[in-house]
């Protein structure tokens, strides 16, 4: 179990039975960046007086255990659990509740890394992804962005991203049109004059194939 005090940096968090309000509350997904075909990592931003229901879903369904729970600053991981349930120790989405005292320092972050239990070998990144997007957009109006990737993802497996502080978060997912052989996303531009947003686009792993981030663009309000 990861204590109350300064994040370990390589500790086992075991399972404990899931609390009515952990379970019942809502969860913040983070998703499990790959570092290689067996590993991925999991940030959590920590701030003060954290209790937050917290789950990641694992890059293929191969199953996955917690290997190391590092980072930065004190912070305690309970209800531990895999596929809904603290009985096992391993799967392919997690989830558990992260709690911090009063006084979390600013900059702290929990940060995770989860492996294969049996160990896969041969996969690589999707070997190219090609983006069009505009520069600019219209405040309320609609914006679409263009991909083509190699290989093919399967439908739900590309995702348009926005850069939120050091992570990203998912905006919208691509549809496939087997006429044109490329992807194409729609999101309404909510943001005023003067601003501007950085994106990318992430195709998510699959069998023989890893997670794979696109190059960053920025759009700016016109």
């Amino acid at each position: 179990m990861l204590g109350c005090g300064a994040i370990a940096t390589a500790i086992a968090v075991a399972s404990s039975p899931i609390s009515t309000a952990a379970a019942a509350g809502a969860r913040v997904t983070f998703q499990c960046v790959s570092i290689d075909a067996n590993n991925c990592n999991v940030t959590v931003p920590l701030t003060s007086n954290m209790d937050e229901g917290v789950t990641s879903t694992m890059p293929d369904s191969h199953p996955w255990q917690l290997n190391i729970a590092g980072g930065k600053g004190p912070a305690h991981i309970s209800n531990t659990a895999w596929n809904g349930s603290h009985n096992y120790g391993n799967g392919t989405v997690w989830t558990a509740t992260v709690t911090t005292s009063a006084n979390e320092p600013s900059g702290s972050k929990l940060v995770l890394t989860f492996g294969h239990v049996t160990p896969i070998a041969g996969a690589k990144p999707y070997s190219s992804i090609a983006v069009s997007a505009p520069a600019t957009a219209a405040t309320g109006k609609a914006v679409k962005i263009f991909a083509v990737v190699k290989p093919v993802p399967a439908t739900g497996h590309l995702v348009l991203q926005r850069q939120v502080g050091a992570s990203w978060a998912n905006v919208t997912t691509f549809a496939y049109s087997a006429k044109t052989k490329r992807w194409s996303a729609t999101f309404v531009w909510p943001y005023p004059k003067h601003s501007w947003r950085i994106y990318h686009v992430l195709a998510t792993a699959a069998r023989g194939l890893l997670t794979t981030a696109g190059g960053s663009f920025k759009i700016a309000t016109a």
